[in-house]
C-alpha cells in the first residue's frame, strides 16, 4: 500500500504549505538572528574591554600601590574582572577569531595600539555558559593588567532566546493561518456536501458567502441545480405525457384484438401489443432514473427476494432461493424490487433454470442470480449493462426487448451506494450479483 505525507484535500494542502513556509521561515530567522547576536555582543565586549583597559591603565598608573586593589574592584563588574600580575598568565596566539576582536578593542582606543595586548580563550567560570574572553594588556611599569569577559563566545543562550521568540512568533502565524484556510474551507465543504446530495437526487442551496471566488462558485452551482431541475421535471412531465398517450392507442388495439375471430391472428396481436407495453415501461423506467423520489424504507429483504421466486415458481418456471429467513436493511423498495426482478427475468429468459442467493458478508449485503443459460462473451461483460445494449446474437435466442434490463439495475444499485458485477459461470450460465453497503442501523433477523 502506498502511504503519502501529502495531504490529498485542498485544506490540507494550503495548510501544509503554510507550514512549511513557516518553518523555513523560522530556520532562517534563528540562523540570522544567531549571526547578527553574536556580531553585536563582540562588539560590544570589545567596547568594554577596550574603555577597560584605558580607564585601568590610567588609574593605575597615577594611584599609589597600596590603592591598586581598591581600583581593581570598582573597575570590575559581574560580566567583566580586572587584576594585576607580574606575569602575564595568557600566552601569546595566532587565533584569527581572536585577532579579529583584537582590532576591534584597538578601533575603540586607538591608544592601545601600541600596547602588548593577549587574548585566548578559557573555560567558562559559571556553569552552562559558553567560553570565556581572558587578556592581559602590559602597562608603562612592567605589571600585566589581566581581565576576564564571561560568556564572550557562548551560542546557546542566545539559541535558546532566539528559538524561544521564533517559536511563540510561529505559533501566532500557525494559529492566525488556521483560522484563515478554515474559514475558506467552509464554503467549500458546503459545496462538496451540496454536489453530493444533489448527486443523489436531493436539491440543496449553497449559501453564496465567504471571499468573491468562491461566493461566485456558490452561485454558479446554484443557478446550475436550478437549470438542472427544471429540465428534471421537464422530462418528468414529457414521460408522464408519453406514458399516457402511447397506453391509450395501445388499450385501444388490445380492445380490437379480442374481436377478431382467426386465434392465431388474436394470440399474434396480443403478443406483440405486450411486447410493446413491455418495451415502454422499460424505457420509462429508465429515462426515470434519478427523478424517482421513492423514499427509504427498512424491509425484509429475504421476504422480497423469496416472494419473487416463489411467484416465478407459481408459473411454473424453475426458480429456487437460497437464504435466510429474515434479512431486514434499508432500501427502495419498489426500484430494489424492479432490480432483482429485472435479473431474475433475465435469467429465465436466457436459461432454464434460475438460483436466487442471499447473504452477507464483509459488511455488504450480496444477492446472486445464476442462470444456465450461454453466457456473456468475456470482451462483452462491462459493455451490458450500457443503455439500449443488444447482445441477442450471442445468447441464442430472439428474446426482444431493448437492451435495457441491466441498465435498470444498475441504477437502482448504484443509487442505493451498491455495485453490480456479472461474471460467467464455469459450468456454463450467467452470475449477476447485487452487492449493497450494510450499514450500522441496518440488522439481520432470524
Amino acid at each position: 500500500m502506498h502511504i503519502t505525507l501529502w495531504p490529498k484535500g485542498l485544506i490540507g494542502r494550503i495548510t501544509a504549505v503554510i507550514l512549511i513556509a513557516i518553518v523555513l521561515e523560522f530556520i532562517g530567522s534563528i540562523l540570522l538572528h544567531d549571526q547578527v547576536d553574536t556580531y553585536t555582543t563582540r562588539e560590544d565586549h570589545a567596547r568594554r574591554v577596550a574603555e577597560l583597559l584605558v580607564v585601568g591603565e590610567r588609574l593605575l598608573k597615577e594611584a599609589p600601590p597600596e590603592d591598586r586593589h581598591i581600583i581593581l574592584q570598582s573597575l570590575s563588574t559581574k560580566h567583566l574582572t580586572a587584576q594585576l600580575s607580574d606575569r602575564p598568565s595568557v600566552k601569546p596566539t595566532t587565533d584569527e577569531k581572536l585577532n579579529r576582536l583584537r582590532t576591534q578593542i584597538v578601533a575603540w582606543e586607538p591608544s592601545l595600539d601600541n600596547n602588548t595586548l593577549r587574548l585566548a580563550t578559557a573555560a567558562p567560570s559559571e556553569r552552562g555558559k559558553g567560553q570565556d574572553l581572558v587578556g592581559a594588556m602590559q602597562m608603562e611599569d612592567g605589571h600585566w593588567l589581566e581581565f576576564r569577559s564571561r560568556d564572550l563566545f557562548g551560542r546557546w543562550p542566545m539559541l535558546y532566546r532566539t528559538v524561544g521568540t521564533a517559536a511563540i512568533l510561529a505559533g501566532g502565524v500557525l494559529l492566525a493561518a488556521a483560522m484563515l484556510v478554515h474559514s475558506l474551507g467552509a464554503p467549500l465543504r458546503a459545496l462538496a456536501e451540496a454536489a453530493d446530495n444533489v448527486g443523489h437526487g436531493e436539491t440543496v442551496t449553497v449559501l453564496e458567502r465567504g471571499p468573491r471566488d468562491l461566493s461566485q462558485v456558490a452561485r454558479a452551482f446554484n443557478a446550475m441545480q436550478t437549470r438542472i431541475s427544471r429540465l428534471i421535471a421537464d422530462r418528468t412531465q414529457a414521460l408522464a405525457a408519453v406514458g399516457h398517450d402511447l397506453r391509450t392507442p395501445l388499450t385501444r388495439m388490445r380492445l380490437r384484438a379480442g374481436f377478431m375471430v382467426d386465434p392465431e391472428n388474436r394470440e399474434a396481436m396480443e403478443a406483440d401489443i405486450c411486447e410493446m407495453e413491455t418495451m415502454l415501461d422499460s424505457v420509462l423506467a429508465y429515462l426515470k432514473g434519478d427523478s424517482d423520489n421513492e423514499p427509504h424504507r427498512r424491509i425484509d429483504l429475504a421476504a422480497l427476494v423469496s416472494t419473487l421466486v416463489d411467484a416465478n415458481a407459481d408459473l411454473g418456471r424453475d426458480a429456487i432461493y437460497e437464504g435466510p429467513d429474515h434479512l431486514v436493511l434499508e432500501t427502495r423498495p419498489l426500484a430494489m424490487k424492479r432490480a432483482i426482478s429485472n435479473l431474475i427475468e433475465n435469467g429465465l429468459k436466457y436459461g432454464d433454470r434460475v438460483r436466487v442467493g442471499l447473504d452477507r458478508a464483509d459488511g455488504e449485503v450480496r444477492i446472486r442470480v445464476e442462470d444456465d443459460g450461454p453466457g456473456i462473451p468475456e470482451e462483452e461483460l462491462e459493455h451490458v449493462t450500457s443503455p439500449f445494449f443488444r447482445l441477442d446474437e450471442a445468447r441464442g435466442r430472439d428474446t426482444g426487448g431493448l437492451g435495457l434490463g441491466l441498465s435498470i439495475v444498475c441504477n437502482v444499485v448504484e443509487r442505493e451506494g451498491g455495485r453490480l458485477r456479472l461474471s460467467n459461470l464455469a459450468k456454463g450460465g450467467l452470475c449477476a450479483e447485487i452487492l449493497l453497503p450494510m450499514a450500522e442501523r441496518q440488522s439481520t433477523m432470524g
